[in-house]
């Protein structure tokens, strides 16, 4: 099977480098369910700029940590299928998304930038069958296409109505689990 992945809240845990630039930075603790609601009463526009900038285009992206069983799944997975990332960011931050990979050992058979648009042309050009990411509009955007998406789980997504169907995963595990069904299935 041919797999698409995100990167940001997928892959790596930006949420998590997020809050902690936050709070050392700024002495603020936002709650993660608000974090990527933009400029709010945690932090001003520049403030939470300042923070997506640093964590995306400088050496302190290298130091975000994988989600939690993300590293290694991705092995196993890459063991039977073909991964392939497929970012929202823009080039010069998917470079450093791409060097991140590569400093957290992770290897994927593709990778390409959306500049922030549609995924939908990116994982129909790796003939993914298949699309893991955490932003409810991708899967919005995919659903009813021959990419299947699954959503995965987080505090700042788990209101969303998902359209029927949509499969909802929490974590790792889980979406290794899926896959094997899949795969058996057909």
């Amino acid at each position: 099977m041919r797999i698409a992945l995100d990167f940001d809240g997928t892959i790596s845990d930006l949420l998590g480098a997020w809050i902690d630039h936050a709070r050392e930075r700024y002495g603020v603790d936002i709650p993660p369910e608000r974090a990527w609601l933009g400029p709010d009463r945690y932090l001003d526009e520049q403030r939470h700029r300042e923070i997506v900038v640093a964590l995306v285009t400088s050496e302190l992206a290298l130091d975000v940590s994988p989600l939690p069983d993300a590293r290694e799944a991705m092995m196993r997975l890459a063991a039977e299928h073909e991964l392939f990332v497929v970012t929202a960011r823009h080039e010069e931050e998917g470079r450093w998304a791409e060097r991140w990979l590569d400093h957290h050992s992770i290897a994927v058979q593709g990778f390409a930038v959306t500049s922030r648009g549609p995924k939908l042309d990116a994982c129909r050009a790796f003939g993914a069958s298949l699309l893991l990411d955490d932003s409810p509009a991708v899967i919005e955007e995919l659903h009813g296409s021959d990419v299947t998406p699954v959503l995965m789980d987080a505090p700042y997504n788990r209101a969303a109505t998902l359209p029927p169907g949509v499969t909802r995963v929490e974590g790792w595990p889980a979406f290794e689990a899926l896959c094997a069904k899949l795969n058996a299935a057909g």
